[in-house]
C-alpha cells in the first residue's frame, strides 16, 4: 500500500513544507513511510525556500492508482483537492482554517486549529514527541510559518506561531534579508500574463448554497497588479468561464503596507462585500487599511452573512 501526503492543488509554501515535514515526523514517530507529493505548480517563493535549505522538490503527480492512503496538510476543502481523489482513503488531516468541510472525510483523524500556519501544528507535534526536526526540515517549517503569517503580521497570527518559531531557533533562524527574498519571490509575476496570475491564485469556496471564487495575490507593490490594464477584462473572463460560481473577485495583499486592495467588477459582488465586510468601493476598487485573508476573513464573513440573511 502506498502512502502520500500533500496539500491542495497549486500549493503554497506552507502546504509544500508541511508535506515534507509530516513525512519526516511519520517516519520517526510511527515508522510509516509517507511520500510528499505535489499536484499542480510550486510557486517561486517555495522554490526559493526548498533551494535555500537543500531540499529536493517533491514529485509532481497527476493520478493515484492502486491501494493508497493519504494525509492532507493545509487544507480540508474538497473543491481544492485533485479530481479523482477518494476521500475515504484520507486517513489524517492537519489544517488551520476555520472554513472547511470535515464531513467529507469520514475516515480521517482531523486536527483543524486556528493558528497562522499549518507548519505551527507540525512543529507542535515534533515538540510533543520530544524530537527536533532535521536542520533542513526545521528551515522549511520556519520559512512556512513566516510565509503563511506574512512574517507574523497577518491577522490570523497567534502566539503559538511565535512560540513555534522560537522553539525552532536553536536549530535554524531565518534572517530578515532572506524573509525579504521570500516575499520578493512570492510577489514576482514577471513573465506571467494577467490571466495566468489570476488562474494561479484562484480558489473557490462553498458559502451556504453558493460558490464564491477568490483570487488572492500577495505583493510587495500592489500596483504591480492593479496597474495591469487588462485586469478588469480578465477578471470578467474568469467569472464568465465559471457559470456555476456566483461571485468572483480579486484580493491583493500589500505585504509591506499591510493593506488589502479588493477588485470586484460586478455590482452584485461589490454589494455582497459591502454587506459582509463593510468595505467602501470607489468604482470597482476598495482599499482596506489592513490585511484581509480569504480563508480567515472573507470566507467566514460571507458564511456569517449567509446565515443571517439566508441564500443570496
Amino acid at each position: 500500500m502506498n502512502r502520500y501526503v500533500f496539500a491542495y492543488v497549486n500549493p503554497d509554501t506552507d502546504g509544500v513544507c508541511c508535506a515534507i515535514a509530516y513525512a519526516e515526523l511519520a517516519a520517526r514517530t510511527r515508522d510509516e513511510c509517507f511520500l510528499p507529493v505535489v499536484w499542480g505548480r510550486i510557486n517561486r517563493e517555495t522554490q526559493l525556500v526548498l533551494s535555500r535549505f537543500g531540499v529536493e522538490r517533491p514529485s509532481v503527480i497527476n493520478a493515484l492508482d492502486g491501494d493508497y492512503r493519504v494525509a492532507l496538510v493545509d487544507t480540508h476543502h474538497p473543491q481544492h483537492l485533485p479530481d479523482g481523489l477518494d476521500f475515504d482513503r484520507v486517513v489524517e488531516i492537519i489544517d488551520h482554517h476555520p472554513a472547511g468541510h470535515p464531513e467529507a472525510f469520514a475516515h480521517a483523524d482531523l486536527q483543524n486549529e486556528e493558528v497562522g500556519a499549518a507548519a505551527t501544528l507540525i512543529v507542535e507535534r515534533f515538540r510533543a514527541a520530544a524530537l527536533r526536526p532535521s536542520p533542513q526540515v526545521a528551515g522549511l517549517l520556519a520559512a512556512a510559518i513566516i510565509s503563511s503569517t506574512l512574517n507574523l503580521k497577518a491577522p490570523s497570527t497567534s502566539y503559538r506561531d511565535q512560540r513555534a518559531l522560537d522553539w525552532l531557533r536553536p536549530v535554524v533562524e531565518i534572517s530578515e534579508p532572506f524573509v525579504e527574498e521570500m516575499f520578493v519571490a512570492l510577489s514576482d509575476t514577471a513573465g506571467l500574463t494577467t490571466a495566468e496570475v489570476l488562474a494561479a491564485n484562484y480558489k473557490e469556496f462553498r458559502t451556504g448554497r453558493i460558490t464564491i471564487g477568490i483570487v488572492q495575490v500577495e505583493a510587495i507593490d500592489p500596483t504591480a497588479i492593479t496597474r495591469r490594464a487588462d485586469l478588469p477584462e480578465e477578471l470578467r473572463r474568469l467569472a464568465e468561464a465559471r457559470p456555476d460560481t456566483a461571485h468572483v473577485f480579486v484580493s491583493i495583499i500589500g505585504m509591506l503596507a499591510q493593506t488589502t486592495t479588493v477588485i470586484a467588477v460586478h455590482a452584485a459582488t461589490r454589494e455582497l462585500l459591502i454587506r459582509s465586510s463593510g468595505m467602501t468601493f470607489t468604482g470597482d476598487v476598495a482599499l482596506v487599511p489592513k490585511i484581509l485573508l480569504r480563508k480567515t476573513d472573507f470566507v467566514p464573513a460571507l458564511v456569517t452573512l449567509g446565515e443571517q440573511e439566508g441564500p443570496w
